[in-house]
């Protein structure tokens, strides 16, 4: 648990998997391996992710502290 959100461990990322959620009305997230890198999307829609048309995409590396870093990342976004 990080920040009080429950997220997947890298090992879920590395094995194919995506990871969405969301937190209010208009604010939702999403983490997924892509190639090399774990990226981590934001969008302030109340539609799902391949609907949105304004994501804000950040990359990390594909590592233990990575997805601490993408998931503090997400989570700063937060208007």
């Amino acid at each position: 648990m990080i920040n009080g959100y429950d997220f997947p461990e890298i090992s879920y990322f590395i094995q194919g998997n995506d990871f969405t959620g969301s937190n209010g009305e208009n604010f939702r997230y999403r983490l997924s391996k892509q190639e090399d890198d774990l990226k981590a999307y934001i969008w302030y829609e109340d539609v799902c992710f391949d609907s949105a048309e304004n994501t804000v995409e950040e990359s990390f590396e594909v590592s233990n502290d990575g997805l601490v870093k993408a998931i503090e990342w997400i989570l700063a976004q937060k208007k």
